[in-house]
């Protein structure tokens, strides 16, 4: 056989192999390129070259040329994606900020205990009716105390202040009732007068089970409704306190010429802005106390069938 009949018979790269090569590239063309427009020019000029090839007889060195210029393209895809793509500055590294701690609470103020404490049920709520007409509290839910009546000395009060005060009668009554506190003065010029009820003297009263106190009454001006806390109270009178005594937990009441009914929450009392505030704590009670400020003489005041608010 001649050589150029061995170079005939030489398997020669037909549409067939061309288009499985090209086949190939334009998959990796696809994944490279940067955009539709390049990639099917780059997979044109990889086909063009590939049928160029036509005259080469030897089909291994055929396929070393496709694969080389199929290297090319997938190169100069990556190349064009890359320099295509914007410059990033890398992200600078920040250190690590901790949160702000927020400081402890401060710890609460540890209180002397109280002597003895008693406690109530929540059963017996009414403190007084003053339908018996004695200055003691009705023997109700561990209570034992009585009514007393105070003054700074500035001024003229009915009755006399400095002790125990009993009922009066009401004048035309109050439905059933017959009888309440009054008590009346002129102008005072210092603290005013304040009227008790001793809970359970010399303990402390816890009364947490109730929510508040409420009562009836009727007069002129307004008095100061308070919670009185033996840690407001001067050690020489049997309290806890012994500097800037006597700042009871109060609010006040505006009263009318009628009798009306009144309800205090222990949520609505309030120390005043000077020294000697403590927290409130219903089981530290000593007293439930109706007092008149100097500023809100003079005065003429009537209070009945005081009682514990149930929650």
């Amino acid at each position: 056989m001649s050589d150029h009949d061995q170079r005939d018979s030489s398997p020669e790269i037909d549409e067939s192999d061309t288009g499985e090569y090209g086949r190939l590239l334009l998959r990796s063309a696809r994944l490279d390129g940067p955009s539709p427009g390049k990639r099917q020019r780059a997979v044109e000029q990889v086909l063009a070259s590939g049928r160029s090839q036509h005259t080469l007889r030897h089909p291994r060195l055929a396929r070393g040329l496709v694969g080389f210029v199929g290297c090319l393209a997938l190169g100069a895809g990556v190349w064009i994606r890359w320099t295509a793509s914007p410059t990033l500055s890398p992200e600078p590294i920040r250190p690590a900020v901790s949160p702000a701690l927020s400081p402890p609470p401060a710890p609460r103020p540890t209180r002397p205990a109280c002597p003895k404490t008693v406690a109530a049920t929540g059963l017996s709520p009414l403190v007084d009716d003053m339908e018996d007409q004695n200055a003691r509290l009705l023997l109700n839910d561990s209570r034992s105390g009585s009514w007393s009546l105070f003054s700074d000395g500035t001024g003229q009060v009915k009755p006399q202040a400095g002790g125990v005060l009993h009922p009066s009668r009401i004048p035309g009554a109050r439905g059933k009732s017959r009888f309440a506190l009054h008590a009346s003065g002129g102008r005072f010029t210092d603290w005013g007068l304040n009227v008790s009820a001793d809970l359970s003297p010399p303990n402390c009263y816890d009364a947490s089970v109730y929510a508040g106190v409420q009562f009836w009454a009727r007069g002129k001006g307004r008095i100061q409704v308070g919670a009185r806390l033996i840690d407001v109270i001067d050690v020489k009178f049997g309290g806890l306190c012994t500097k800037d005594c006597y700042n009871v937990h109060k609010t006040g009441v505006e009263l009318g010429p009628a009798w009306a009914h009144y309800v205090v929450r222990w949520a609505e009392l309030e120390q005043g802005a000077y020294p000697g505030r403590v927290e409130f704590d219903a089981a530290r009670l000593q007293a439930i106390d109706f007092a008149v400020y100097a500023a809100d003489t003079p005065f003429d005041v009537w209070i009945d069938d005081v009682s514990f608010l149930p929650r």
